[in-house]
């Protein structure tokens, strides 16, 4: 009995030193605890200490609706109005979740008496609603809106549930800019208007989808002769960073082969007959590429188009290297015959005529 009682003092006196031991303010939280310090002022408004591994944290508001929220205060006042619950009672239930949607805290209950009826209608109205759409990434994206009063203050919340997204920016009274992406996605956003006496409307959600470049002209192949380049051209909605050709005919496994220009350049040539397959590839300033299709290129050999043909060549007579006129000096030759046969002519006649006189 005695070694049993000193055994529980010794385990009393380590979970005492354990205890004492632990950092002031610190508290040790086991699974299933509920959320600490959780208090609602007289006007509404709800705080508690952060839960440790949450990420956010889910409310139920009247044991009805409710939604994730991410921090650790919440304006009842907003939730009413969101709701838009009558003047009475307003129950919240919270508790702390981890980002993929799971409670890890027992619910926390709070209690406060809301004394506005915000069933009412509001005299205040979205009369354009913004519209999503796609851009290409790293673009801003543009949307437009409208109302029938002059708000206060426009913000921009990323989130597909309105009156509990994320806080993104602040946009101007009827137009604004969603930050760029740099990965390809689709996100959903609304707006929150707040009008001159504090009251709040939201705009309805939508939806923008941030996509790679579009090629809308394909390189195309085709045949050049062995030794040269072949030249090729393409398109893209935006201006890339870079092109890069790449050889193979499986698309993102080829072996780099040069960089282009940002609308056409040269394959470079090859000294062999072969057929090889190519493509391309668009890289962005955040290091997304978009691939064309594959082309073909064919390096052939140079073809005959002319036969020499055969025959008989005619005799040509040497050439000498005298290029002087051949007719003068026939003219002067037969110039000299004929004086020739005309002076033996004259003296055989006066042979003759010198014989008789005899």
């Amino acid at each position: 009995m005695k070694n049993k009682t000193s055994k529980l003092l010794s385990i009393l006196l380590a979970l005492v030193m354990v205890v004492g031991l632990m950092p002031l303010g610190q508290v040790a939280y086991a699974a299933g605890d509920e959320l600490n310090n959780v208090v609602v002022s007289s006007d509404g408004v709800v705080t508690w200490d952060d839960f440790p591994g949450a990420t956010q944290y889910m409310y139920i508001i009247n044991n009805n609706s409710g939604g994730w929220w991410h921090s650790t205060t919440m304006d009842l006042k907003e939730l009413c109005a969101d709701y838009h619950l009558a003047a009475g009672n307003i129950t919240l239930e919270i508790s702390a979740g981890d980002s993929s949607n799971k409670e890890i805290s027992k619910r926390s209950t709070v209690t406060w008496y809301n004394p506005t009826d915000y069933t009412v209608v509001s005299s205040y109205h979205v009369t354009t609603q913004p519209t999503g759409g796609s851009t290409t990434i790293g673009s801003d994206f543009d949307i437009t809106f409208a109302t029938d009063f002059t708000p206060k203050q426009v913000e921009l919340y990323r989130g597909d549930t309105v009156g509990s997204g994320v806080f993104e920016t602040t946009v101007g009274n009827t137009s604004g800019k969603v930050p760029k992406r740099t990965i390809e996605g689709t996100v959903s956003f609304h707006l929150k208007f707040t009008t001159e006496t504090d009251e709040v409307i939201y705009s309805d959600v939508f939806s923008v989808t941030w996509g790679n470049y579009v090629i809308t002209k394909q390189p195309t192949g085709g045949t050049v002769k062995i030794g040269e380049a072949f030249d090729i051209s393409y398109a893209t909605d935006v201006a890339p960073k870079a092109v890069k050709l790449y050889r193979g005919d499986v698309v993102g496994s080829g072996v780099f082969e040069c960089e282009l220009g940002a609308t056409s350049g040269k394959v470079p040539e090859r000294t062999l007959a072969s057929t090889v397959a190519f493509y391309l590839g668009f890289e962005d300033d955040y290091g997304n590429v978009v691939y064309s299709d594959v082309f073909s290129i064919t390096w052939e050999n140079y073809s005959v188009t002319k036969q020499p043909t055969g025959g008989t060549d005619k005799p040509t007579l040497p050439q000498t290297g005298d290029e002087s006129n051949v007719g003068l000096w026939i003219a002067l030759m037969a110039l000299s015959m004929v004086g020739f046969v005309g002076v033996a002519s004259v003296g055989k006649k006066r042979r003759v005529q010198g014989r008789h006189s005899r």
